[in-house]
């Protein structure tokens, strides 16, 4: 192999290297993009969790519920808890 073969193989070379630094951060901004993307979602989800909750409230009034409708919107607000809880766990992780 002669200098200019070599010369030509290094530039390509540090061509590369660049180009992969490059993609390294797009990556990383990416990523933090998601990891931002995706609490806002979970946020997002509480909010039309707790907006879904109050519209049934609303809807049905709490003081004419039977003890068993009120077992049962426990549990479902139980039940977005856990989901909300995951969400952040799996944001944390």
């Amino acid at each position: 192999m002669d200098n200019t073969q070599l010369q030509s193989l290094e530039e390509k070379l540090q061509q590369l290297l660049r180009r992969y630094k490059r993609l390294q951060k797009e990556n990383e901004n990416l990523k933090e993009e998601l990891h931002r993307t995706s609490k806002e979602l979970a946020l997002s989800r509480n909010d039309i969790s707790v907006l879904q909750q109050q519209l049934d409230v609303k809807k049905l009034g709490v003081q004419n519920w039977t003890d068993q409708e009120k077992k049962t919107l426990n549990a479902r607000i139980d039940a977005y808890l856990k989901e909300i809880d995951s969400c952040l766990h799996l944001l944390n992780s």
